[in-house]
């Protein structure tokens, strides 16, 4: 290897450690590659800006939020990426979703605007009438319910899907509770059903161990 570019390739990679761990980057902004030696061979180094990565909101400017990749809510190994709030929420349709702070939002938008990112394993606390928990979201029991597909590793999070009811479970006028019985009996994952209880109509999830979840 030519010595020149062993250096910047080591310096590089002592940069993007910095970054990685610290969120401070101790490089300067290139527009173009930077040349290992004049004469050497060309070694391009990636720069990261700094100013995008956060660990919490105190490393994002007012307008921002720290959004975390896969939502573990800055308790992964990666760290976050600072996102601008939106500017409106105005006509968005009811979808409650769990903010990191624990409470429950009217949909992502205003999750955003109050500065929040959505935790992707739920756990916010109290009930919503018709609504049941299924990791960041809540699914509409009159029509959904909730696909918990297990994951043992914890950097890649079990997955949360609302998916339709069949025919046979929708809850009609909502004078008869359904139970698992209502599923037909070819329905993925049926071993592993129970019924969810909301300060409405009571709904459904459905937990998978050991499936990888369908492709959306």
């Amino acid at each position: 290897m030519i010595r020149g570019v062993g250096r910047s390739f080591r310096a590089a990679a002592r940069a993007f450690v910095a970054i990685a761990t610290t969120g401070a980057c101790a490089c300067t902004r290139s527009a173009t590659p930077t040349a290992a030696s004049d004469a050497g061979p060309r070694a391009l180094v990636v720069a990261t800006d700094a100013a995008n990565v956060c660990h919490d909101n105190t490393g994002c400017g007012s307008g921002e939020y720290c959004a975390f990749d896969p939502g573990l809510c800055g308790k992964g190994q990666k760290p976050g990426t600072c996102r601008p709030k939106p500017s409106t929420c105005a006509g968005l349709a009811y979808e409650p979703v769990c903010g990191c702070d624990r409470n429950i939002y009217d949909n992502e938008c205003a999750a955003h605007t109050a500065g929040v990112d959505l935790a992707v394993m739920g756990r916010c606390g109290g009930k919503l009438a018709n609504f049941i928990p299924c990791g960041k979201r809540f699914c509409d029991v009159r029509e959904d319910y909730c696909a918990i597909y297990l994951s043992d590793v914890f950097d890649l999070p079990t997955d949360y899907f609302c998916r339709p009811l069949p025919p046979s479970c929708l809850p009609g006028d909502g004078s008869v509770r359904k139970t698992c019985d209502c599923f037909p009996p070819h329905t993925a994952c049926l071993s592993f059903c129970g019924p969810m209880v909301t300060e409405g109509l009571p709904g459904f999830h459905l937990t998978c161990q050991g499936v990888k979840p369908p492709r959306e």
